[in-house]
C-alpha cells in the first residue's frame, strides 16, 4: 500500500514547504521523484519530493538569489 503523500506533506517535518519565503505560496509543482516516482519502490523505500517554485521579484532583479532548498530531515 502506498503512503498517503498528501497527508505526509502536511506533517510538521514538512513545515519548511509552507514557512520558507522562497517556497510557500510560490510552489507551482510538487511531485514524487526517486523510487516512488519511478515505480521501483519497495517496502522501506524513502520518499523523495521535487518541486518548482516561482522566483521572487528580488531574485529576478538580481538583488537576492535562490536556487534550491534541500531538506536533510525529510
Amino acid at each position: 500500500m502506498l503512503p498517503d503523500f498528501q497527508k505526509m506533506i502536511n506533517e510538521p517535518e514538512y513545515n519548511f514547504l509552507r514557512a520558507n519565503e522562497h517556497l510557500g505560496k510560490r510552489i507551482m509543482l510538487l511531485g514524487l521523484s526517486g523510487s516512488y516516482g519511478y515505480g521501483t519502490n519497495r517496502e522501506g523505500s524513502d520518499v523523495d519530493f521535487r518541486g518548482v517554485a516561482l522566483q521572487k521579484p528580488s531574485d529576478i532583479l538580481g538583488l537576492t538569489e535562490f536556487e534550491q532548498y534541500k531538506a536533510e530531515k525529510t
